[in-house]
């Protein structure tokens, strides 16, 4: 495949989005009727909250802002202290700040409580993209087919319970801690930056994982820094091209190139390659079934070799990627029944489980540079 072809195949990935339909949670909504639902599309590589409060028309945030019942944490603290003694709460004393746009922004900042969604009462990291967390939880016919479209979201305002319980909720293949994030919210984020450092993160361990070494990303120009986050949030490739170039200037050389110009040392140093992967294994409730939740999930974040068992081994495949998580994957590779009741996913495109992953890499990766591989069952009852 050429790389042009490549090419075009990586900016079609990245311009996917998915139609979602957004209700306000019933019991946060301060009026006698709820709004009417937001309809949008939301890039696949974009980050829920973030693409929630975005300042362009239309803004799902403002739509249904007017509707929703608000208690300043604060106001709530002091009132509860009073109401213990019996006092009524003081009023805040009036304190001048700066009228400039930088103060009135950090002041907006300050007042907007964190927003977290749900699909089908299941939380939603804001930390994994939209993509990747449709992939794993949207509803799926018996063929692995989408079953409804738009997707279907409710936004929440008030704390998320689940934010106490699953932080100290360790999932097989996840170590001690999460491995997305160290924020103490899994589900509700504070603000942009937050995500923005998150995305930068991944996209240095990704490179790291390719080449040893993330100086490229480092030594990106603040232009390219802010360009790659604006197109990751809009789903527009066009505006990452700087970064994207100064990634791929620095990439190692492809297999073919090495094949015809390098030295033995850079086909055996070729042959140790490893491919930055993130892999989501829906082992618990069949996709077919509603109400899934994060402890029916998998997932960790490794660097997968390119061959496996060593140079001149075979390649490794989505397969392997999924072992990580779920061995049975590689146990049972000859058992037919589990071949037919498993569907992967990449980028939302259904991929074989013996598809090689450097291939993948090449074509489907994401902007963070990692391959998102996403598995889920299908037919369990069967």
């Amino acid at each position: 495949m050429s790389a042009s072809v490549e090419d075009r195949i990586q900016t079609e990935l990245w311009r996917g989005a998915i139609p979602v339909e957004i209700h306000l949670a019933a019991d946060e909504v301060a009026d006698v009727a709820p709004p009417p639902p937001f309809f949008g599309l939301i890039p696949r590589g974009a980050y829920l909250p973030v693409w929630f409060d975005r300042e362009t028309e239309p803004s799902p945030r403002r739509h249904f802002e007017p509707f929703v019942a608000r208690f300043p944490d604060n106001v709530l603290t002091n009132q509860r202290n009073a109401d213990a003694v019996g006092d009524e709460v003081a009023p805040s004393p009036d304190v001048a700040e700066p009228d400039t746009p930088s103060a009135r922004a950090d002041e907006k900042r300050k007042t907007e409580k964190p927003c977290w969604f749900d699909h089908d009462g299941a939380p939603l990291r804001w930390n994994v993209c939209a993509g990747t967390l449709h992939d794993v939880f949207a509803l799926r016919e018996a063929d692995g087919t989408v079953a409804s479209r738009p997707w279907r979201l409710t936004v929440h305002y008030a704390p998320c319970k689940e934010d106490e319980d699953d932080a100290a909720h360790t999932l097989a293949g996840t170590g001690d801690s999460d491995v997305f994030s160290n924020a103490q919210s899994l589900f509700a984020s504070g603000d942009e930056s937050s995500a923005r450092a998150h995305f930068f993160n991944a996209l240095k361990e990704a490179v790291h994982v390719e080449r040893g070494s993330a100086a490229v990303v480092m030594s990106m120009t603040r232009a390219a820094q802010r360009d790659l986050w604006r197109s990751v949030l809009t789903g527009d490739r066009s505006l990452a091209t700087e970064a994207e170039t100064a990634l791929e200037v620095t990439a190692r050389a492809t297999e073919a190139d090495v094949a015809a110009n390098a030295s033995a040392d850079d086909k055996e140093s070729l042959s140790h390659r490893r491919i930055p992967t993130r892999v989501f294994v829906r082992t618990g409730k069949d996709a077919t079934e509603r109400h899934a939740s994060w402890r029916d999930v998998v997932w960790t974040s490794a660097p997968v070799p390119v061959y496996p068992h060593g140079p001149g081994s075979r390649k490794s495949t989505a397969r392997d990627s999924l072992a990580l998580v779920a061995p049975q994957f590689l146990e049972n590779e000859s058992n037919d029944s589990l071949n037919d009741s498993w569907r992967c996913f990449v980028q939302g495109v259904e991929v074989s489980l013996d598809a090689p992953l450097d291939a993948l890499h090449a074509r489907m990766r994401g902007a963070d540079r990692f391959l998102h591989v996403c598995a889920v069952r299908l037919n369990a009852k069967t």
